[in-house]
């Protein structure tokens, strides 16, 4: 982690958690001063590791008071109209940097470089207002740092491959890699790949390392397409996003979502596209689009780019796209057969 050495006074960025959780990016920050500061004039600039040229800045025009040793949570939901607390501003997952600049324009109060993190985890200060930084399995936005479980290690993701019929596996020296096979999150109960699953179906391995002294890895996944056309789609969506009676995409009770739109009816997914000679990976949002016709719902697939990956996405024999929809008919069969395409 590369971080900026903490002023001795004034507002710091305390904790940071990027995108990815379904909930809303934030940044906290803390004022190490004896009296309030306001932040009104003050910007927060944030780049993408994927694209550290383009830089996205948020200026804060209205008041914005932060206590003497007060913390204050600015939610970066892509809005503005709540409050001043709300920021145009998307936190990448994959890795990325903020700068906290003063009302000046010309004063760096502080600025934090990010890595790839799995989902629902933040960095912060070990200590409001310290030196060290961790990451932390339980984010406490506006509430202390000191007393979470911190760690300063975070696993790589595993690196699946197939090869003459078998899975083989690299992982960090000492982690253990667990895997599932329903497109869930693996975790510490999940099987471990020393007894791989076989690789002579169609499927999607997701394979996670872990470790008692570090935060598991980011997931990784091999798709196992067997024999196929030169450009094919694989999709991986944890179960309970698709079946999960309150909010699953696909629930047929109370909940159901045959048309309904907003980030809210929008979850989390990993696509992989093959082409000839390569495959290209992408995490992107996913939804469900469309209205009921000949009397069955007709649920096509929309998907997103990431709002947190930044830019549209370049897909073999697609081009460059921000939305892209997997149309289905109104078949009895053809819902079954796109869900698992």
């Amino acid at each position: 982690m590369n971080i900026a050495p903490a002023l001795a006074q004034g507002v710091l960025i305390n904790e940071v958690m990027p995108g990815g959780t379904g909930a809303t990016d934030w940044i906290e920050v803390r004022n190490e001063g004896p009296r309030g500061i306001d932040l009104q004039g003050s910007s927060f600039v944030v780049r993408s590791s994927s694209s550290p040229s383009v830089a996205k800045t948020c200026r804060l025009t209205a008041p914005l008071i932060i206590p003497a040793h007060g913390l204050r949570v600015l939610w970066c939901d892509g809005a503005t109209a709540p409050g001043v607390d709300h920021l145009d501003l998307a936190l990448p997952r994959a890795g990325g940097s903020v700068l906290f600049i003063d009302a000046d324009r010309r004063t760096v109060r502080d600025v934090f470089n990010w890595p790839a993190l799995p989902k629902g985890i933040s960095i912060g200060r070990v200590q409001d207002g310290a030196k060290e930084w961790g990451f932390f399995a339980e984010p406490t936005p506006g509430g202390p740092n000191a007393g979470s479980r911190v760690v300063h290690h975070l696993l790589a993701p595993p690196k699946l491959t197939e090869r003459s019929g078998s899975l083989a596996c690299e992982a960090a020296p000492g982690s253990t890699v667990r895997y599932t096979t329903d497109g869930s999150v693996p975790v510490a109960g999940s099987p471990v790949i020393d007894d791989p699953p076989p690789v002579d179906t169609p499927r999607i391995i997701t394979a996670r390392a872990f470790a008692d002294d570090a935060l598991p890895s980011p997931c990784a996944s091999l798709t196992i397409t067997g024999d196929h056309p030169p450009i094919a789609l694989a999709i991986r969506v944890d179960p309970q996003d698709l079946y999960d009676e309150e909010r699953g995409l696909l629930s047929d009770g109370p909940g159901a979502n045959y048309a309904r739109s907003g980030n809210a009816w929008r979850r989390d997914a990993q696509v992989e596209w093959h082409a000839a000679d390569s495959i290209r990976e992408q995490e992107v949002r996913i939804a469900v689009s469309g209205s009921g016709t000949r009397g069955l719902p007709k649920k096509n697939w929309k998907l997103y780019a990431h709002r947190n990956e930044g830019g549209p996405i370049v897909a073999p024999g697609i081009g460059a796209w921000s939305e892209l929809m997997l149309r289905a008919d109104a078949t009895p069969q053809a819902f079954l057969r796109n869900l698992f395409m």
